[in-house]
Order: structure tokens, then C-alpha cells, then sequence
């Protein structure tokens, strides 16, 4: 029996809430409104895919968030080629691991900012799967896989996708492309990443962090439930 949850809607790039049963659907009718893009609901919400850089991390660090939402591309790399930091309601850091020693090709690592944000056991990370899949290279406290708790809350199975966990989570049919993350699988470390993409993969972050907002949080600093330290791989 699902109990009373709360229902968000899309009005002008705000959520407004309202009381109500939801029920889990793995489908829409054919009467309904057409899918929204999940990269459109974050760039309606104002969100922002901002650089990895001093300005960027000193606004998160003004922030003060307790939360953040973390998502990477490129896994078959260790760091992945691109890791996503969301925080608040409309921020996201893109972040590029660069190699330590340029010239003579070392190894690649995160940043300080964000390997310390990875061992901040203050500061929530939520991710959309295990943590350790995404293959970041460094240890993290404080870690919660969102898609498992979507799973139990809406009985759903093992492994629901992020767009049909956003759809019961934001109360409207949400679609993504899939495109885009096949796309980094044919890519190194040299290979450009498109703006397009950047803002596809930060939007991936953005939901991750706003479905455990809207569900399973309480309010901006209680956290319902922590999978505790979870160690990665050294960086190569």
C-alpha cells in the first residue's frame, strides 16, 4: 500500500505542491500530454551548467549545501571524463579530470574541490545507482543510491531508469536521450565534449538531486537514509 506522498507540477519553472496519492506508472495514456525533455525541465528551472573553476566552486562553497546530486560520463575511465556536482535548485559543476603531469602524461585525477566534497561526511551525496559505478577514483561518505530508494518506495524493479523515476517523482511524463551517454563510450581523454552534451549530462545530475529533494527528503538537511563510505578504485 503506497501512502500519501507529495505531487509537484511544472508551472513557469516552479514546483508547487500539492497533496496527493501517487501511483506508480510505467506508461502514460495515449490521451495524455506529450513527454517533457528532461534537459528542458532543467533549463526551464534556470539551471545552469557551469566549469569546473575557482568562481564556480566559490559559489558552492557560499552555498553551503547539504546535499548535492553527483553523476559522471565516461566510466570506462577511473575518473570518468566528465563528472556533474548539482547542488540547490538550478546549479550544476561540470567537471573535466585533468592530468597531473601534463607533460609527461600521468595519470588523471579529480580536483581538490571535488575530491573534498567526496569526503565531506557533512555533505549528502546522492547518486542515480551505485556509487562505486561511477568509478570516480577517490573515497566517499555519506553516499546514497536514490534509484534503489525509487525502487522500494514506488515498487518498481531493481534497476528503473532516470526518467521513469523523474516521471513519478515530478508528477508529469518525462523522457531523455539516451543518445548522448552512448556517445561518451567511443570517447578518451582528448576527445571534445560537445556544450550540448555537457548540459545533458548536468541535467541528469539536477534530477537525480531534485527527485531526493521532492521524495525522500524532509527538509534541506535531514537525510532519510545513508549507505555510508564507499571506497573507488585508485585513479588511473
Amino acid at each position: 500500500r503506497l501512502g500519501e506522498t507529495t505531487s509537484r507540477m511544472w508551472r513557469r519553472g516552479r514546483w508547487l505542491a500539492a497533496p496527493t496519492a501517487v501511483r506508480p506508472q510505467r506508461g502514460m495514456a495515449s490521451d495524455g500530454p506529450p513527454p517533457k525533455v528532461l534537459l528542458k525541465l532543467f533549463e526551464d528551472s534556470g539551471g545552469k551548467a557551469l566549469p569546473s573553476t575557482k568562481a564556480a566552486w566559490k559559489g558552492f562553497r557560499q552555498a553551503r549545501p547539504r546535499v548535492v546530486g553527483v553523476d559522471a560520463e565516461g566510466t570506462h575511465f577511473t575518473p570518468p571524463l566528465m563528472v556533474q556536482i548539482a547542488y540547490g535548485i538550478d546549479r550544476v559543476i561540470i567537471e573535466r579530470p585533468v592530468a597531473t603531469n601534463t607533460a609527461r602524461g600521468g595519470p588523471s585525477r579529480l580536483s581538490d574541490d571535488v575530491l573534498s566534497v567526496m569526503a565531506d561526511p557533512s555533505v549528502v551525496k546522492v547518486f542515480f545507482g551505485k556509487p562505486d559505478d561511477e568509478h570516480l577514483g577517490c573515497a566517499m561518505n555519506n553516499v546514497i543510491n536514490v534509484q534503489k530508494l525509487a525502487s522500494r518506495h514506488w515498487l518498481l524493479g531493481a534497476h528503473p531508469s532516470l526518467a521513469a523515476v523523474a516521471s513519478l517523482a515530478f508528477d508529469l511524463a518525462v523522457t531523455k536521450s539516451r543518445q548522448i551517454s552512448k556517445s561518451f563510450r567511443g570517447m578518451d581523454r582528448k576527445s571534445a565534449i560537445s556544450a550540448k552534451a555537457k548540459k545533458h549530462a548536468a541535467a541528469d545530475a539536477w534530477a537525480t538531486l531534485q527527485i531526493y529533494r521532492l521524495t525522500f527528503m524532509t527538509h534541506e538537511t535531514t537525510t532519510v537514509v545513508s549507505e555510508g563510505t564507499a571506497e573507488c578504485a585508485p585513479s588511473s
